[in-house]
């Protein structure tokens, strides 16, 4: 398992900011924001020749490997799981661009949220969502294959899935070998089945999971907001109520070895502090199950 640090983790830096203070924090590898509405580090779906070379160049101006390219996947222009079937064919479009920028990059990971557009009640047209998710895979999916580039998906709140196993059953029906399940910690007690651990979870997603979102969150009973808000945080390890000790034994047992990209956009005004320390956290843990 590798430590990778998100760069919405900065806020909406420009990218040299960015890139050189993950760089500064320690960590090797960064997983880029390539969506358009909150933090466009890098516009992977409009990138050419030139865009590529720069960030090439400053990738190894600050030492750094790039994980992933992370395209949000809840702006409509990113959106695979459209109702609308213009704007479903022109996301394709779009993150085909991203998945060639990605081998270009020698990026092997692109990662998006389980999103329906346009924003209306989501969980009432559920059904119509994944089919058009399914036919959306079913068009990148060559090209997956072709360029090597894996897609991880992961089910969110207001998404078009919200629990864990659904999303993972979703995507393991695209039957495309290049798609995947990304496991969010901090989602852990509000992306769970009644009386599900994160054990469970894991275990269920068995080698669909492909990715890992790494913060600390309390559970949704301490966080004072209507429970169908589904409150949560990306805050550092050791701030919240997750079991990092049981995921990694899960994870452990679940055979994986991607990347665990920490992602802490609770924590903008002391990122600093919060990214190092949840770092050496996980470089412990890892150490730790693998010795």
């Amino acid at each position: 398992m590798k430590v990778s640090l998100h760069t919405s983790s900065l806020g909406n830096h420009d990218l040299n900011y960015v890139l050189s203070n993950v760089s500064r924090f320690g960590f090797r590898y960064v997983e880029i924001a390539a969506d358009i509405s909150i933090t466009p580090h890098f516009s992977a779906h409009t990138a050419g020749p030139d865009d590529i070379a720069t960030l090439d160049l400053l990738l190894s101006q600050n030492n750094l490997i790039l994980s992933a390219i992370d395209i949000g996947g809840w702006d409509t222009e990113f959106c695979i799981a459209n109702l609308g079937e213009e704007e479903r064919i022109a996301a394709v479009e779009r993150v085909s661009h991203v998945v060639g920028v990605a081998e270009k990059l020698r990026c092997e990971m692109v990662t998006s949220h389980l999103w329906g557009g346009p924003e209306e009640k989501t969980q009432d047209h559920a059904q119509v969502y994944a089919e058009q998710f399914i036919r959306s895979i079913t068009e990148l999916c060559p090209l997956l294959e072709k360029t090597g580039v894996r897609m991880a998906f992961m089910p969110h709140p207001g998404g078009l899935i919200e629990e864990s196993d659904s999303a993972v059953d979703l995507i393991k029906s695209t039957t495309c070998k290049n798609i995947g399940y990304i496991f969010g910690t901090g989602h852990t007690s509000i992306m769970c089945r009644p009386e599900q651990n994160s054990t469970q979870m894991i275990a269920y997603a068995d080698k669909s999971l492909t990715h890992v979102s790494v913060s600390d969150s309390h559970d949704t009973w301490r966080i004072v907001a209507p429970p169908e808000a589904k409150a949560h945080e990306h805050s550092a390890i050791g701030s919240g109520d997750v079991d990092f000790p049981e995921i990694f034994h899960a994870l452990l047992q679940n055979g994986f070895n991607g990347f665990l990209s920490v992602h802490l956009i609770s924590e903008l005004d002391r990122i600093e502090q919060a990214a190092i320390q949840t770092r050496l956290e996980l470089e412990k843990l890892i150490k730790a199950k693998l010795v």
